[in-house]
């Protein structure tokens, strides 16, 4: 105690009666977290619970022994088990570091925390670009954003994750992202018949060939 969100914690409930049986609800609040058997011999007995909180903050727990035929109810003193939201990580990658300019690229932000949910903010320096919905399940999820319209030179791509009630905010280190210029091309036209008759049916072919960079669309 404290203890960060999504990190087991063990409790353990002593009982003193007549030597008492019988279950212990663990409780945060109103709500059970789990209930086990007392054990061990004797007058005083145990439980154990491990723990899982989803939640931040202080949380107010309890064990409320059940009783028996020889043993009373019986509910401890709350104690205050404080939970700190979980850290979390935040990365960026690019489907294509150098791109031409308006060629799509697609960045991936992937956040690791305690089953992280929420928004990532993609960011060009200080410039937002999109703010995209975290997807998937477990630990780790991602978000994706296609982009078309860097302009030429030099980009430095962050994502910055918001957080939610169970993790902390964090963010990204930067990516380079470089973008070109558009290839220049040439482009050639042939005729299929030259000279022709008034009339005749002519095959125009046109030929467009890049000088650097992907082929032209």
């Amino acid at each position: 105690n404290p203890v960060l969100v999504g990190t087991p914690t063990i409790l353990t409930a002593t009982v003193t009666g007549y030597t008492p049986t019988g279950n212990v609800a663990f409780k945060n609040g109103t709500a059970t977290l789990g209930t086990v058997a007392l054990s061990g011999t004797g007058n005083t007995r145990t439980a154990t619970y491990s723990a899982t909180i989803t939640t931040a903050g202080d949380k107010s727990l309890t064990a409320v022994y059940a009783g028996n035929t020889n043993n009373l109810t019986a509910t401890s003193t709350a104690r205050t088990q404080s939970v700190s939201k979980s850290t979390t990580t935040a990365s960026v990658s690019s489907s294509l570091p150098s791109a031409t300019q308006g060629q799509s690229v697609t960045f991936t932000a992937s956040v690791t925390g305690y089953n992280p949910s929420g928004n990532v903010v993609f960011k060009d320096g200080a410039t937002t670009l999109a703010t995209k919905a975290l997807g998937g399940t477990g630990n780790t999820r991602t978000a994706t954003y296609a982009n078309t319209t860097l302009g030429v030179g030099e980009h430095s791509i962050t994502v910055d994750y918001v957080g939610n009630a169970s993790n902390n905010t964090s963010s990204s280190t930067a990516i380079a992202q470089t973008i070109v210029g558009k290839a220049p091309t040439s482009t050639t036209l042939a005729s299929s018949t030259n000279p022709s008759i008034a009339g005749q049916s002519i095959s125009l072919t046109a030929t467009v060939t890049p000088t650097t960079g992907p082929l032209p669309t």
